[in-house]
């Protein structure tokens, strides 16, 4: 159950080199379109299954800015206009203290160049520091190398593992990590 209270608002996260700038139905662009429709890209997210249009995408980042507190930002580097992904907090529990994040970084240009170590970092500050939360979570095929481990350097601890939860695009089935992270583990140190 998600609670929805004490939520700020539009929140901007900034780096020295990144900016996280609340995402809204605006940056439901073609470009956007595209990363969610290219097989590159949604290698690892579900989307991939169905074919996005702003229609069907629309409700879903409309739905962070309704009554249930979660967040979603695109990630801009430097003062650029066009983001080069997205990040996510959601599924906020603040009776728990708990939240989940996700990511996309929809420019393959800008894949291992420091935007995930960025944004996870900045996305950790937040919920910790500014939210007052007590535990990260997140999810990752076992294969996503990257993503594992980039939440592995920064202090995140698989908890599980689900065996055969997701099928790949080639039809064949994969494991899935959660991982979680404790705000006594956070581990700062992305390079933003």
């Amino acid at each position: 159950m998600n609670e929805g209270h004490n939520q700020p608002g539009p929140v901007e996260l900034k780096t020295e080199r990144y900016t996280l700038v609340p995402f809204t139905e605006e940056q439901i662009t073609d470009r956007y379109l595209g990363w969610l429709n290219d097989p590159e890209v949604n290698r690892f997210l579900e989307v991939r299954h169905e074919q996005s249009t702003r229609e069907s995408t629309l409700p879903f980042v409309a739905s962070f800015y309704g009554p249930i507190e979660k967040y979603m930002w695109g990630i801009h580097v430097g003062g650029e206009a066009e983001p080069i992904g997205t990040s996510t907090l959601y599924d906020i529990k603040r009776r728990l203290g708990s939240a989940e994040i996700g990511l996309m970084i929809g420019e393959p240009d800008h894949w291992g160049q420091g935007a995930s170590d960025a944004a996870i970092g900045m996305i950790a500050s937040f919920a910790f520091d500014q939210l007052g939360l007590r535990r990260l979570t997140a999810s990752s095929y076992t294969c996503n190398h990257g993503i594992n481990f980039t939440l592995r350097r920064f202090g995140f601890a698989v908890e599980g593992r689900m065996r055969e939860a997701f099928i790949l695009s080639e039809g064949r089935y994969v494991d899935a990590f959660r991982w979680g992270l404790l705000s006594a583990e956070w581990k700062p140190g992305g390079r933003g």
